[in-house]
This record gives structure tokens, sequence and C-alpha cells, in this order.
């Protein structure tokens, strides 16, 4: 402690005989002349820094601005120190001949985590898909926000559980956070850009309710721009133009001119456009039942 200090010693019990001035190492010695100390006390810079440590991931601790030689209560003398747990941190930083000692106090903060039963999502072109994350938070604010790389592919960026209707392959990340901890969760998207046609290979125009039409049939989003049949020598028996698929009433009744086409093989051929402004061009064989 910083101050002015005296010593001095006593010797008692002394036979008179022996005069006044005597040496001893005796602590109780008396001496004349006493020697004074003073002690200076040494200058110290005390610095209290307080972080937050989330979900149980490392956390760094920089002594860097403090000073320029460290010395960490576990004996490192790097820069920095990697911590992992919440608790009380000790450094002592040297600059020139003047320590200071820098405390950390590392708390833990409000857990969250987000996550996804699966890291893929396989749809077909077209097809619209709910996400649902697991999400365990516990704080009492909720920050929610998508990132959408196709700019309009999500329902919405900041909500939980989207609609995605990507028209291609992405990834989406989503980051929630209770104002003090932050998660992320990244789920990808693949999709399948084939195109689905189910015709009927056969079709029995008689009235009675089944299979009276052979239309055109697809789970994809497209426009029939034209469908044409024709019989055996190449004569074309029907055709329609901007027809709707999935619709039997879009496809031919098995008449020709009015009047009931003869049982047999056709040729079909159609045009479809798909979502994204892709058209094909399908053609196949249909057999009329009579």
């Amino acid at each position: 402690i910083p101050g002015v200090y005296r010593n001095r010693a006593v010797l008692g019990m002394l036979p008179a005989a022996l005069g006044q001035a005597r040496f001893s190492d005796d602590p109780r010695t008396p001496l004349v002349d006493s020697t004074t100390l003073t002690v200076f006390g040494v200058e110290s810079d005390t610095v209290f820094v307080e972080q937050l440590i989330c979900n149980g991931q490392p956390l760094v601790l920089d002594g860097r601005p403090y000073g320029a030689s460290f010395l960490w209560e576990d004996g490192s003398t790097g820069p920095l120190l990697t911590v992992s747990s919440a608790g009380e941190y000790q450094l002592a930083v040297f600059d020139g001949c003047q320590p200071s000692f820098v405390f950390f106090t590392v708390v833990e903060g409000d857990f969250i985590e987000a996550r996804f039963p699966d890291d893929k999502v396989s749809i077909h072109l077209g097809e619209e898909y709910r996400i649902e994350p697991i999400l365990s938070n516990s704080g009492d604010t909720l920050i929610i926000g998508w990132n959408d790389p196709l700019g309009n592919s999500l329902s919405c960026t900041d909500c939980l559980t989207p609609t995605a209707k990507p028209l291609d392959h992405t990834l989406y990340t989503l980051r929630v956070s209770n104002g003090l901890c932050a998660d992320t969760a990244l789920l990808t998207f693949l999709v399948d850009k084939s195109r689905r046609i189910y015709a009927p290979t056969a079709f029995s125009p008689n009235g009675d309710g089944r299979n009276d039409y052979f239309f055109l049939q697809s789970p994809d989003f497209g426009i029939l721009r034209s469908l044409s049949v024709f019989d055996r020598w190449g004569n074309q028996v029907f055709h329609s133009t901007e027809a709707a698929l999935n619709e039997a009433s879009s496809g031919w009744d098995g008449q020709v001119r009015g009047k009931p086409a003869a049982a047999g093989p056709y040729l079909w051929t159609a045009e479809i456009e798909f979502i994204g402004e892709i058209r094909e061009v399908f053609a196949r064989e249909v057999n009329l039942v009579r």
C-alpha cells in the first residue's frame, strides 16, 4: 500500500554495565536513528467488459484494444482467447511498464435455434410448398427474416411459415433473432422442370359418361395452344386452339363433321405452353373404341 513507514527496534532487560550503545538484531532493540521507507504505488487501469455468448457458440475475447502484450489467467499470452461458456475471464495487459487489467464478464444470452426437418425439398416446376421450420426460443422477442434469391418466390419474408414457389433450384436462408441472440438455417429447393402430360391411349365416345372425350391432362400449369387429331390417312378430324388442360370439353368428342368417327387408331399432336413461356410439342396415338 503506498505511504511512509518508519522502523524502530527495542532491546530491554540489559545490565547497566553494558552501557548505552550496543549492536543487536533483536527487533526490540532501541534505535536512535530511525529508517524511513517511502512506498510508491504503481498506477494501473482496470477495465470491465461484458460480452454475450449465444447457443454455446465459441466467443473470441480480444485484448488488442487494451495493450501491446498480454497474459491471460490461464497462462496464454496471445491477444485473443476463445471461450465457450459464460463466466469471468481476467487479462493483464502491458504497454511499456504500466500494467492494466481487463475483466471480461461473459453472460449467456437467451437461447434461440431454427432448423428444418430436412435440408432439401424436391418439387415439380409450378408446385407450391409450405415451409415449416422448427423453432426454439427462450426469449420474449422474435424477429424473422428470409433471404429470397429469386426475388418473388416466397409468399412473405418476415413470417415463420411462408409458401415457396421457386421456378429454379434455390437456397433459402432463414434468420431468427430474439434481440440478444440469433440463428440461421438453410433450406435447398430442387426443382424438377420436366413436363408431365397424361393422355389416354383409348377412349369410347358412347355417351355412357365414362371416357367419352379424348383430352390432355397435366398437373403442371400450362395452356393448350393447339390440339389436332388425324385419321390413318392423314386427314384432320379435329382441331382446337387456346384450350384448357384437364377439361374434357376442350378435347375431341369422337365426332367428325357431326357424325361418329370410325373406330380405330388416330394420331394426335399438341402444342402446350408451360409456365415460364416454354412451349413443347407432343405427338402420340389414341384408339377410338366403339
